[in-house]
């Protein structure tokens, strides 16, 4: 299991995990210092050898390509690819910097298209493997102060969609991890900047751990769902958004079309208060 963004978070959290349940893993973060104290973490929990970390930038394909290759010759193979690495500025849209943009799409959106551009030709050739994309429920419901942040996270949900049908046939699947506030060093981050009014509409929602979000994305994954979701407002988020996502288990496709009208009117309630938020914070 390949991990971008590995030494902290969630990312730190799955690889955690997957090694609980016997996988070898590698980490894939920029900072060296970082990268060691996870292997240092991570080796509680399994054999120091099962763990390998790379010091690398996910928004240099130059990079990543070197990283990928490392992983294959060190433990023979990758079959699974999770593209964890991401970051966030929130703000209004007419305060922010417009750097923030580019720098957005270069780290999250960019950053996960080129580690799946490096393991695909690999995954091709062996005719299996798994990419998780952990894109965010701001890709599902975008609101105020994300403009910048859910632009690069939505762009992720677009290219797994038609990622996914074109390596349906090679058998290698695509998932796309949807996970709420999670408290992380990022999340605190995040926080020293969110406007006022994002904040009010984001405490609508729960603060999650990273370890309650890993295991849940692991435990859609081995059910081979395509959306991947973290507890109950993750759920009929996933049910009011499948549009014309890939149907990679019935079972959750017959769900989101019996229930996804019902999600569709609690969310309208939501987006009334969210509005009537905005309203008084603009007064």
């Amino acid at each position: 299991v390949v991990i971008t963004g590995g030494s902290q978070g969630i990312g730190l959290s799955l690889a955690k995990h997957y090694l609980i349940l016997g996988n070898k893993v590698t980490i894939i973060a920029r900072n060296q210092n970082r990268l060691d104290e996870a292997v240092k973490y991570l080796s509680n929990f399994s054999n120091i050898s099962n763990i390998l970390a790379i010091s690398a930038d996910v928004s240099s394909f130059d990079d990543i390509n070197k990283a990928i290759e490392k992983t294959i010759n060190h433990f023979g193979k990758i079959d699974v690819l999770v593209n964890c690495a991401g970051t966030s500025v929130a703000g209004a849209f007419d305060q922010l910097d417009l750097k923030s943009f580019e720098y957005l799409m270069n780290i999250n959106y960019l950053g996960s298209v080129y580690p799946t551009r490096a393991v695909v030709p690999y995954m091709k050739s062996n005719r299996k493997g798994k990419i998780i994309f952990i894109s965010s429920q701001v890709s599902q419901v975008c609101i105020y102060g994300y403009t910048a942040y859910g632009a690069s996270k939505w762009a992720i949900r677009g290219f797994a969609e038609a990622l996914s049908m074109e390596l349906d046939d090679f058998g290698i699947s695509v998932q796309v991890a949807y996970p709420p506030d999670t408290d992380t060093e990022g999340y605190k981050h995040e926080m020293l900047s969110k406007p006022s009014i994002t904040k009010k509409i984001s405490e609508s929602g729960h603060l999650f751990s990273s370890d309650e979000v890993a295991l849940s994305l692991i435990k859609s994954s081995d059910l081979n769902y395509y959306s991947l979701y973290v507890g109950l407002d993750g759920w009929m988020l996933t049910q009011v958004h499948p549009g014309m996502s890939p149907v990679t288990n019935w079972g959750e496709s017959l769900i989101q079309i019996a229930v996804s009208g019902i999600c569709r009117i609690i969310g309208i309630f939501y987006i009334i208060s969210w509005k009537q938020i905005i309203r008084q914070s603009n007064r």
